[in-house]
């Protein structure tokens, strides 16, 4: 902690890092955290050589002006102890970076108030700063006299004078919306979601008010109430959620989360960690790379918005040397090992229909990086999957001026839309040949054209034929409607619901993949997939009397086998 209340001679001009093992327990010592954007060049920061002396004492001209305004909010506030990640973690150390990290979730839940820096950039600029506009509840109202017309049913009646009044206030009641939840700073950086979300309190400076955010309210200077959806990234991790809403509550995270920026991408895991140890309280399943192993398979139906994936500059279609690995992130069955972008989970789309699996989970492996058991994960996760896996065609056509990714075609001629990752390129793979084996098991290599993630973002040469290349179908399962049946009317009689005219198509999700470039025998994802459109004979799939999985074979073709993803 930082102790904003020492004495001696040099008065208030320092304050000095404490060790909370040395603070009382009894009555428990409250504190204020810090909510802020580093920028770049942090100026002041605990490593291990100074560590000694910021227990001394730190003189407050020596801190950027962020942190000098935090400590004056927490002084006002009458509070004695400020936590600030950059102070109170040793940041050489990466045994007590990642411990710390780990403990985000207990640091912001149990501080007293979060003080959230909304409109500094970097801890250079500071937040306590000159308002562009007038107090909110200013008694300098806006006046003008008004002369109200001649009443035309009475010719005798006079002109009134009367005086027109109204208060200044910073924003119209929209601004909740356009302004607070996307427009501070503060609000566009990973780390700095999970510490709004979890904390119980968080008073926000933004350029023209205060805003207050609490468990039971969310208001502002202004006066406007904000509810529960316009509260931007605000989302309280509820205990009383039972473990379907907890997922959709996560799956909101994941989408706001993901359109975030992080300086370092290997801190997309640590990042919400705190957030995601919350969940996993509720949720009580592993956790695998950003995703709860219990909502398997449905939780692995998500879609990426890469940046400019359809820009005939960025979408590559031909071979290339850049598909040297970058730092591991997440296997690509993961969200997070998308680098640019935001993610949509489908499966919150979805939450009106009924999802019927077609695969299940056979096994999975993931390994922590360091002490942070939600932290990152060393190379090499991966996950085992049964179900229906097709060859298909990936067709992406060239239009003038840009690339669009159309469609995927099956054997049978069936289509499915597909959602790239990222930017897509061809390779020659070597792959376990299946016209040879020994007691079941593949004894030989051959070489098939398949498809990859690129990394780079560079022009690729221009094609008219665009990309035809082959890919595997791996089909998740589908959303069909909810299923009609009995209901009650207002005096309580049992009403049958009468059967529709036509039984609704289901929506099918499929894991776009391609060959492991690096690993035999495995695929890796490359897209999602989904088929929207009427495909003959699937509303057969909720006839109880058929055999699901023999009605699956005949509308997409392939078997069921065991697939690894990495």
């Amino acid at each position: 902690m930082i102790d904003v209340g020492i004495g001696g001679s040099a008065g208030a001009d320092y304050v000095r890092l404490v060790e909370s093992s040395s603070l009382p327990r009894s009555p428990r010592v409250t504190y204020v955290a810090l909510s802020y954007c580093w920028g770049l060049g942090q100026s002041v920061t605990t490593v291990s050589t100074n560590y000694e002396a910021m227990k001394q004492g730190i003189h407050i001209s020596e801190l950027p002006p962020t942190i000098r305004d935090a400590i004056t909010v927490t002084r006002n506030m009458g509070e004695r102890y400020l936590w600030i990640d950059a102070l109170c973690i040793i940041q050489d150390s990466s045994t007590d970076w990642e411990l710390e990290s780990a403990r985000m979730a207990s640091v912001y839940q149990n501080a007293y108030i979060t003080v959230a820096a909304g409109t500094a950039a970097a801890a250079s600029e500071g937040f306590l700063e000159l308002r562009q506009h007038l107090a909110a509840r200013s008694t300098n109202a806006y006046q003008a006299e008004w002369e109200a017309g001649i009443n035309s049913d009475d010719r005798s009646s006079q002109p009134q004078k009367t005086i027109l009044a109204a208060r200044v206030i910073p924003y119209s009641t929209f601004h909740s919306m356009f302004m607070v939840a996307d427009g501070l700073p503060l609000n566009t950086r990973g780390w700095t979601m999970q510490e709004k979300i979890l904390s119980r309190r968080v008073i926000t400076y933004t350029t023209h008010e205060l805003q207050w955010t609490c468990q039971s309210l969310s208001t502002c200077e202004c006066g406007y109430l904000l509810d529960s959806s316009e509260r931007g990234d605000t989302i309280t991790v509820n205990p009383t959620l039972n473990r379907r809403e907890a997922s959709y509550e996560w799956a909101k995270i994941v989408k706001k989360y993901s359109s975030r920026s992080l300086t370092y991408l290997q801190d997309k895991l640590p990042a919400i960690s705190g957030v995601a140890h919350s969940f996993q309280s509720i949720l009580q399943s592993p956790y695998l790379g950003g995703h709860w192993v219990n909502n398997l398979p449905e939780e692995l139906a998500w879609k990426a918005y890469p940046p400019h994936v359809h820009s005939s500059d960025t979408v590559l279609d031909d071979d290339s040397d850049t598909a040297s690995q970058p730092q591991y992130i997440a296997p690509t069955f993961c969200w997070p090992s998308i680098r640019k972008g935001s993610v949509e989970c489908v499966y919150l789309q979805q939450q009106s229909r009924t999802w019927r699996p077609c695969s299940t989970v056979q096994g999975f492996h993931s390994e922590v990086l360091g002490e942070n058991p939600l932290g990152r994960i060393n190379n090499g996760a991966w996950i085992s999957l049964r179900g229906h896996l097709v060859k298909a065609q990936l067709t992406i056509k060239r239009f003038p001026g840009f690339y669009t990714v159309e469609q995927v075609v099956l054997p049978n001629g069936g289509k499915a839309h597909m959602f790239a990752d990222t930017f897509l390129e061809e390779f020659d793979a070597t792959v376990l040949s299946e016209s040879e084996s020994k007691n079941g098991e593949m004894t030989t290599t051959t070489t098939d054209r398949s498809i990859r993630r690129s990394h780079i973002s560079l022009p690729g040469p221009k094609s008219e034929k665009g990309l035809d290349c082959p890919v595997y179908l791996f089909l998740l399962g589908y959303w069909t409607e909810q299923a009609k049946g009995s209901s009650n009317n207002a005096d309580g009689a049992e009403v049958q619901e009468p059967e529709p005219e036509r039984k609704p198509e289901p929506n099918f999700a499929f894991l776009v993949l391609g060959h492991s470039p690096n690993q035999l025998g495995k695929y890796e994802r490359i897209g999602f997939g989904m088929s929207f459109a009427q495909i003959e004979g699937a509303s057969k799939l909720e006839d109880g009397e058929l055999d699901r999985g023999e009605t699956l074979k005949g509308l997409f073709g392939g078997d069921r086998r065991i697939v690894t993803i990495v």
